[in-house]
């Protein structure tokens, strides 16, 4: 029973580094766009951080 519980906390702490990657990826791509749809003039420019 002990091998059982290491497997699925090896599971879960994996889909977890795997999901923190691929948000932080998702972040930068936003950023990216939103810099580049401000520069456009597509959006108007954020006085305030959210």
């Amino acid at each position: 029973m002990d091998s059982v519980s290491f497997v699925f906390g090896l599971m879960g702490m994996s889909f977890g580094v795997i999901g923190f990657t691929f948000a932080l990826i998702c972040y930068t791509r936003v950023e990216k766009l939103t810099r580049m749809l401000e520069s456009k003039g597509i959006i108007e420019k954020s006085t305030s951080q959210e």
